[in-house]
């Protein structure tokens, strides 16, 4: 897996889903496997640094699906997945990157300030 980060976050029709790849059982991964093609931390190592792409994306949201007890195939998550969805979660990635780092901005701008202001 790509540095020391084990979450994956993606978005899907507006839904996030996270997925932290410590915790895949030997049961899902093999699952992951048999219907992907390759294992779960494969998957995440592909969307770490190669982008969002259908099929690694279809089976993160299929098992956070499958976590949340709700009875879909792969199929059904990768035959309702589109290009346009890719484009919608990286959309959302960004939004949420903006979120997250908007009050150390903020913080930031009111330090430079109080010191600029101090200074005169």
């Amino acid at each position: 897996m790509a540095g020391n980060n084990t979450k994956v976050k993606v978005w899907f029709k507006g839904e996030k889903y996270e997925i932290d790849v410590r915790n895949v059982t030997g049961i899902e991964d093999r699952k992951f496997r048999l219907a992907v093609g390759y294992t779960v931390p494969m998957a995440f190592d592909m969307l770490e640094t190669q982008g969002l792409m259908l099929e690694p994306l279809a089976g993160m949201v299929w098992l956070a699906k499958l976590r949340r007890g709700e009875n879909v195939t792969y199929d059904d998550v990768l035959g309702t997945i589109s290009y346009q969805d890719l484009l919608d979660a990286e959309d959302a990635q960004e939004e949420e990157k903006k979120a997250e780092i908007a009050p150390l901005v903020e913080a930031a701008e009111k330090k430079k300030a109080k010191a600029a202001g101090a200074a005169s």
